[in-house]
């Protein structure tokens, strides 16, 4: 447990944690500004934080988000196209050019993540990609809008991912009452 604090903190009060949550706050807020959308995309624990993040976006940011957790919707396009293009086809079926996509990879290794990242790249929206272990992972490599934690402990990698993000959305809350 002590280690894994200890290499959290070190995250939290880095100079990448930092440009990470500013690289999310800016997407946030360009996106609000030109009344876009926010897709995010993850597998296992990332699509938790997802989930977590458009919560936020939602309620707090005034931003309309879209995960894709439904079963029927992850068969289906898996079954049609192979589970490794399910994002990268429900992206290019509802992406508009105002919108936005983060995308989260612990490892940067995600075909499926990949896909859908090179799917926002092709319909020139604005993206912003989360990894961590290996700095030169196949996301990285296709990234200009990443944030990489230096991290081998998937724990450290996702949590840090989701305080960047939420940190983001932290400086994005709407003032609102009630």
């Amino acid at each position: 447990m002590e280690g894994f604090l200890s290499e959290l903190n070190l995250i939290i009060d880095s100079d990448q944690f930092q440009g990470g949550y500013l690289k999310a706050s800016h997407l946030i807020r360009e996106t609000r500004s030109r009344g876009g959308r926010i897709y995010l995309v993850g597998n296992g624990g990332s699509v938790a934080i997802c989930s977590h993040v458009s919560v936020d976006l939602n309620k707090a940011c005034g931003i309309k988000s879209t995960v894709f957790t439904d079963a029927s919707l992850i068969t289906c396009y898996a079954n049609d196209y192979g589970y490794e293009n399910v994002y990268s086809k429900c992206l290019e079926e509802q992406l508009d050019p105002e919108d936005a996509v983060i995308l989260i990879s612990s490892s940067g290794q995600s075909k499926n993540i990949h896909n859908a990242l090179l799917s926002a790249k092709q319909k020139e929206v604005a993206y912003l990609t989360l990894t961590g272990f290996r700095e030169d992972n196949i996301i990285n490599n296709d990234s200009n809008h990443k944030v990489w934690v230096s991290s081998n402990n998937y724990n450290v990698v996702e949590v840090s991912h989701l305080a960047i993000l939420l940190a983001g959305c932290e400086s994005n809350k709407l003032s609102r009452r009630g």
